[in-house]
């Protein structure tokens, strides 16, 4: 099974930042219970995960994967911005990580297979 190992560290962010998102919006205690932007935060840390989940599994050209990588990367500053406008410094902490961990991935070259 096909899978670039290197977008690991981007699912488990995203996976937290879902949690924390949804955290945010349905738990009265935040003060931002309900609000759009909660819910545009989720859907953001929601499209962080699946992106990232996309990259790390799907055999998709040069070209579709460099476009997905930049919508990952839009969609974690993004939330990132409105986890801080929401004062849910976690959040933007852990989509600031993402980004990070998706530059990292990107970046870095693949790890050579020695032949057997």
């Amino acid at each position: 099974m096909f899978m670039r190992r290197s977008f690991i560290p981007i699912i488990v962010l995203g996976v937290a930042g879902t949690a924390f998102a949804a955290y945010a919006y349905l738990s009265s205690g935040t003060g931002v219970a309900g609000t759009l932007g909660a819910l545009l935060a989720l859907i953001g840390a929601v499209a962080v995960l699946v992106g990232s989940l996309v990259a790390a599994f799907a055999r998709i050209g040069v070209v579709l994967f460099g476009l997905l990588v930049f919508l990952i990367a839009l969609a974690a500053v993004l939330t990132a911005l409105a986890g801080y406008f929401l004062m849910q410094f976690v959040l933007a902490v852990v989509m600031a990580l993402a980004l990070l961990a998706l530059l990292v991935a990107v970046l870095l070259p693949a790890p050579q297979r020695r032949p057997v």
